[in-house]
């Protein structure tokens, strides 16, 4: 099925759209206000919440979370091209312009 045209993005766009509905009226407005939407927040999404800041504030998290993020990046870019390595002249390109800016930049301080 093609889901860029046809039936499977009127697919694609029903079940986004009453995705929305639902969290927008049924969860966010009818369980989260209850008693029992409450004992839910503060048993389980406090806990998840609490867990996922001290995960994010170990010393190096951003670092490794970047290294992850670049490495799949480069894993798809190699199996995308894989057949046909002339799709690969202008990622070089980019990442040289941006390397030749960071070099030569007046500020390097204030790369981030």
């Amino acid at each position: 099925m093609a889901w860029c045209s046809g039936l499977g993005l009127l697919i694609l766009l029903t079940v986004s759209i009453y995705s929305g509905l639902f969290y927008g009226y049924l969860f966010k407005g009818v369980f989260l206000p209850s008693k029992l939407g409450q004992s839910f927040l503060k048993s389980v999404v406090k806990p998840v919440k609490d867990l996922c800041k001290s995960v994010m504030n170990m010393r190096f998290f951003n670092v490794t979370a970047y290294l992850i993020v670049l490495a799949i990046y480069i894993i798809f870019v190699v199996i995308d091209s894989a057949d046909d390595r002339r799709k690969l002249v202008s990622a070089f390109g980019l990442i040289i312009f941006i390397l030749l800016g960071a070099i030569f930049s007046k500020h390097p301080g204030n790369i981030n």
